[in-house]
């Protein structure tokens, strides 16, 4: 189940570097890119405040899902962890 969560995690991550790159800044951002067409025109018609408002969505989800695989961690390396074991430096020769 980590690794799902750990793979949902880098996907999420790769979707929130493209939805920041698509926000248009003081210039024309990522959209220039492709032509020099303007995001308004490129999008849609008042596309900065959803876009602006996923890229909140997304930060949530991602802090959200990062919280979960901390928890999630935290519990499976305790389950996991040996107790019969020794410290390394007190077994006997």
């Amino acid at each position: 189940m980590l690794i799902v969560f750990q793979i949902l995690f880098l996907l999420l991550c790769m979707l929130l570097v493209a939805v920041i790159l698509v926000q248009p800044p003081k210039g024309e951002g990522f959209a220039a890119a492709f032509g020099g067409i303007g995001t308004e025109t490129f999008f849609g018609t008042k596309t900065t405040q959803h876009i602006n408002r996923f890229t909140i969505f997304l930060s949530i989800i991602l802090l959200i899902l990062v919280i979960v695989i901390n928890i999630y961690g935290v519990k499976r390396q305790k389950t996991e962890a040996p107790q019969d074991t020794p410290p390394i430096g007190t077994q006997e020769k």
